[in-house]
């Protein structure tokens, strides 16, 4: 699968920033399955000693029921999953598939850049009363994909040829 398509040389200048776009834009795959990672096994604390077999959770419950605080209610000695644990497990799996998502799909296909040279010709020819007459002739060449063309002859030098007398 071949998503870039890379610009002939001396054609652009990268400067650094477009650099570090680049740069930054690969790593936010990396650290995105990561943090994608680690977002699900926080929910391994639903299964560990913090909410079960805990003697602290279960001497707070205590205290607080034999407190002078009017408390009337239940504290719990095990963890239940609330709502944010509910959306962290729909997180997880939206992450998830997003990333099954970005590999399947397969890249936009563009046209290839090409390179389209032309000969120029201009003949000055002098007219019997003195004018001076600029004959333009242009032959146009065929479009060359940038690839394959050569490689002493960039673009711009290309476009400056066009344009040259």
């Amino acid at each position: 699968m071949e998503s870039c398509n890379y610009y002939p040389d001396n054609s652009v200048i990268i400067d650094t920033k477009w650099r570090s776009a680049r740069a930054f834009s690969a790593l936010t795959i990396i650290i995105g399955g990561l943090v994608t990672f680690w977002l699900g096994l926080t929910l391994l604390l639903m299964t560990s000693n913090a909410c079960y077999n805990n003697g602290m959770v279960e001497l707070s419950a205590t205290a607080l029921q034999n407190s002078l605080i009017n408390f009337s209610g239940e504290f719990p000695t095990t963890c239940t999953m609330a709502g944010g644990g509910k959306a962290t497990i729909a997180a997880v799996v939206m992450w998830f598939l997003a990333a099954l998502a970005s590999l399947k799909v397969e890249p936009p296909q563009r046209d290839p850049i090409t390179v389209e040279s032309h000969d120029i010709t201009y003949t000055k020819n002098q007219q019997a009363d003195g004018t001076q007459v600029v004959t333009e002739t242009v032959v146009k060449g065929t479009p060359v994909p940038v690839a394959a063309a050569n490689n002493n002859e960039t673009v711009e030098e290309g476009a400056a040829a066009d344009q040259a007398v």
